[in-house]
């Protein structure tokens, strides 16, 4: 997003809101007093009510939108990555995968848990939905519950890089080997994935080509121009996380 907005001559100014809608509609109210020229927010998404007073304002979500409102967002399609991920598993002949998801309240946390759901439903299998935050800890918290069942789940499908982690802890923790005992996919590439052992298969996120659409689209809000949405798809990276599963 810099890089895009340092070639239109504009300056980033980057807030946090760590999760916290509190903290998010406090930014917005501060940030909005110092005359900005435009907003691209990542919004929690816990509740959007305080984004409904900007809709005729040069805002654009970026990531993360509301289905409720009408400012424009760039977004990756999570629907058809956590689709793509999960017929991944089917295709190598997982039946019993589980997903660790995050911040349930999320739209991109919602779609990626549908997707995942529909591939289970096309083949009748069933689906197991665990974990509540897009974090180490509840990933390794997650993956511990997992292991602790009676018939563990032959694979995982995580949905961000933080929950991966924590999840491949608990299972080196725990001397569970992947992919030999359990394979891996998760939402989100990150370059150390390529390093880990094994190198973990990902969902891609097409994260500069949402930057810089998401910056075109604030410089036409900018100009008190319509704009409309736009989903970007995601690909598959493969590495040596998933085999099909022990017979």
């Amino acid at each position: 997003v810099e890089e895009e907005l340092r070639a239109h001559g504009k300056m980033l100014l980057l807030c946090n809101s760590n999760e916290d809608t509190g903290l998010e509609t406090e930014t917005l109210t501060n940030i909005v007093r110092r005359q900005i020229d435009g907003l691209l927010v990542a919004p929690v998404g816990l509740s959007g009510d305080h984004f409904k007073a900007m809709n005729d304002k040069p805002v654009v979500f970026i990531d993360r939108y509301f289905h409720n409102l009408a400012i424009p967002h760039v977004s990756t399609d999570n629907h058809a990555g956590a689709f793509m991920a999960t017929q991944y598993l089917i295709d190598r002949g997982h039946e019993r995968i589980a997903c660790i998801q995050g911040l349930l309240a999320t739209v991109s946390n919602q779609d990626r848990v549908a997707g995942y759901k529909r591939a289970l439903e096309e083949q009748g299998a069933k689906s197991q939905v665990i974990g509540d935050a897009f974090t180490i800890e509840d990933g390794y918290k997650s993956m511990l519950d997992l292991l602790s069942q009676k018939e563990r789940p032959t694979a995982i499908f995580t949905l961000n890089n933080l929950i991966a982690v924590g999840a491949l802890q608990a299972l080196r923790e725990k001397e569970v080997r992947v992919p030999e005992d359990i394979s891996l996919i998760s939402f989100d590439e990150q370059p150390y994935f390529a390093l880990t052992s094994p190198p973990v298969t990902t969902i891609r996120q097409p994260v500069k080509q949402i930057a810089k659409e998401a910056v075109q689209k604030l410089m036409v809000r900018m100009k008190g121009e319509e704009t409309s949405s736009l989903m970007i798809r995601p690909e598959i990276i493969e590495r040596k996380s998933v085999m099909p599963p022990k017979s």
